[in-house]
């Protein structure tokens, strides 16, 4: 079993670094009492590598994870991702329209082991 990241887009204050490092946290939390989780993941338009160039605010979301052992693997492009990815930014709808880009899921995995690491590495800072 691994856990699932989510967004629930009511709590949009919380979208920063700070408040996702927290997230991992609890997250850590979970995995020090749960033996059996794995990990967690999450799949989304938001761990496309490349929104580094299109919208480096995303930047966050996959840097963490990725800079202490989290996996990246491409999905694909579904018309889910395609409209979400281009309902909120001028500049990706005007990227995606004259085909510069395509919005792509990604699922970003963080093993147990790594993740714990990173969040004994974190609270001793």
């Amino acid at each position: 079993p691994w856990y699932e990241s989510h967004w629930d887009r009511r709590l949009i204050r919380q979208f920063t670094p700070d408040d996702y490092d927290q997230c991992y946290l609890r997250v850590a939390e979970l995995l020090e009492t749960d033996t059996t989780a794995r990990g967690m993941f999450g799949s989304s338009w938001w761990f496309d590598p490349a929104l580094d160039n299109i919208s480096p605010e995303f930047g966050f979301l996959r840097q963490v994870p990725l800079e202490n052992g989290a996996r990246l693997f491409r999905v694909g492009v579904t018309e889910f991702a395609t409209r979400s990815a281009i309902s909120l930014s001028a500049r990706r709808r005007q990227l995606y329209e004259t085909g510069t880009y395509v919005p792509t899921n990604y699922l970003l995995a963080w093993t147990r082991r790594d993740l714990l690491a990173w969040a004994d590495r974190y609270r001793s800072q």
